[in-house]
């Protein structure tokens, strides 16, 4: 308790009086005090009794004149600018960081986002496991989801579609035939092709840049090659000498390989497809008179009486030496792959390592050969 009445005591009270915490009753009456009452309990809620007598105090206390802001003192109004100013000048410094941060995140996502789509502008797929889902995105973007204009070749496996993609770059998309059920057909075989053709590099195969596995789509991406069909070139007069019996062999090759995992895969169609490439033609009426033949009790003097020679693509110059025995070989296999009954077929696998290793157990002179000694021909034993 603090009694300090009839003192003539002046001016303003002290700020230390603010932390009298413990002061519990006060009386300064009767003197010639001013300014503010001290920002405690016992002055706040004092009597007027306790304060009357002091023209110049002002405060919140029954019976004074409130206080004018110039009257607050310079510690309290310091006080009060610290507790309105700092705390928005905080607010705005934190603002003005975290949008720095964020400013500077965007700026480096941005620039580790485009980096690789520039430095690899030429080959997106050096970079395929960095952003599969984007090339995934531009494939279905190019072909408007696998749309029917963009499709370059159908078989038994899939549809192969050309997808231009936004950096310029050319691919060919083969897309598995979906079952009725919504799953992809074969999926053993489509898991196998990606196992196989990630292993095998060879110049007379096409590149697999990668794949996809998904309920909805199922598809390989190779590189894709300018090149037209098979029938488009063998009936161009200037792209037929072009495609010489090396050639023709190559894609023999490329095909057995890449052919040799896909067990849906049709193996009559593929000697099919070398007969057409060893003629020159769609090799329809060919077989159609071997199967006729081999079916009648003439079948020693017509399949014997045909010379090989003479049913090869004229339009090239007879191949020779090794090039000669290996399309010895080649019409071998096709006329094995042509067998009337599918067990006597042999499997792609058999067909590749035969292509691969060719051993012809047939005279290597050409021009002896009869087409009734190819078709009787059947190495696929081992």
């Amino acid at each position: 308790m603090l009694n300090l009445s009839h003192n003539e005591l002046s001016g303003s009270i002290p700020s230390s009086f603010d932390n009298l915490r413990s002061l519990t009753s006060v009386d300064v009456s009767y003197n010639h005090l001013k300014g503010p009452l001290p920002d405690i309990r016992a002055f706040q809620e004092a009597p007027f009794e306790a304060v009357r007598g002091n023209e110049g105090l002002c405060g919140n206390a029954t019976g004074l004149k409130a206080c004018e802001l110039d009257e607050i003192p310079r510690k309290k109004e310091k006080k009060l600018l610290i507790l309105i100013v700092l705390p928005t000048f905080g607010f705005l410094v934190l603002s003005l960081m975290v949008l720095g941060f964020c400013l500077s995140f965007r700026k480096k996502m941005k620039s580790t986002t485009n980096e690789p789509r520039q430095v690899n502008n030429e080959d997106l797929f050096s970079i395929w496991s960095y952003d599969g889902k984007m090339v995934y995105e531009n494939i279905i973007e190019a072909t408007e989801n696998f749309n029917a204009k963009y499709c370059i070749g159908e078989g038994g496996c899939g549809t192969v579609y050309r997808a231009a993609l936004p950096n310029g770059q050319v691919i060919a998309v083969k897309k598995l035939h979906a079952s009725s059920d919504g799953d992809s057909v074969n999926q053993k075989g489509f898991m196998s092709e990606i196992s196989t053709l990630t292993e095998i590099r060879h110049h007379h195969i096409i590149k697999l840049y990668g794949f996809c596995s998904h309920p909805r789509h199922s598809f390989l991406v190779y590189e894709f090659l300018q090149g037209g069909s098979l029938r488009k070139v063998l009936a161009s007069k200037e792209e037929v000498v072009e495609f010489d019996w090396n050639k023709r062999l190559n894609v023999v090759k490329e095909l057995a390989y890449t052919m040799e995992v896909n067990e849906k895969c049709d193996i009559y169609s593929f000697g099919v497809l070398i007969l057409e490439m060893i003629i020159g033609e769609h090799p329809g009426d060919l077989i159609s008179s071997q199967s006729s033949s081999s079916s009648s009790s003439s079948s020693s003097k017509t399949g014997h009486g045909i010379l090989f020679k003479d049913v090869l693509d004229q339009r090239l110059p007879p191949p020779t030496n090794q090039v000669a025995e290996q399309i010895v070989v080649a019409a071998k296999v096709a006329f094995a792959c042509l067998n009337a009954r599918p067990l006597s077929r042999p499997t792609m696998q058999q067909v590749a390592r035969t292509m691969s290793n060719p051993r012809p157990s047939l005279q290597n002179q050409l021009h002896m050969i009869t087409l009734g000694e190819l078709v009787g021909a059947n190495n696929f034993t081992s």
